[in-house]
């Protein structure tokens, strides 16, 4: 019976601990952001930095049947000996 009520107290601290308000990101005290890029028009923000580029995250195709050719005959493709 104990360690149900363990089990059920950890349980509970758990979903406790998910339940977090989301605040703005924002510099820890006594930082500041990284300074802003020569070539760049202006400085980025803490939301902005954490955005993953396009290169980070590729966009997606579904795709795979709009592009099908007729497979050719491979003479090299042998079954081994």
């Amino acid at each position: 019976m104990k360690r149900i009520g363990v089990m059920v107290v950890l349980g509970m601290a758990l979903l406790a601990s998910g339940c977090g308000r989301r605040e703005p990101l924002k510099p820890v005290s006594g930082t500041s952001l990284p300074p802003k890029a020569d070539s760049a028009r202006y400085a980025p923000n803490a939301e902005q930095l954490m955005r993953p580029s396009a290169e980070a995250v590729p966009g997606r195709s579904d795709e795979l049947l709009g592009r099908s050719q007729d497979r050719y005959d491979d003479y090299f493709d042998l079954p081994p000996k």
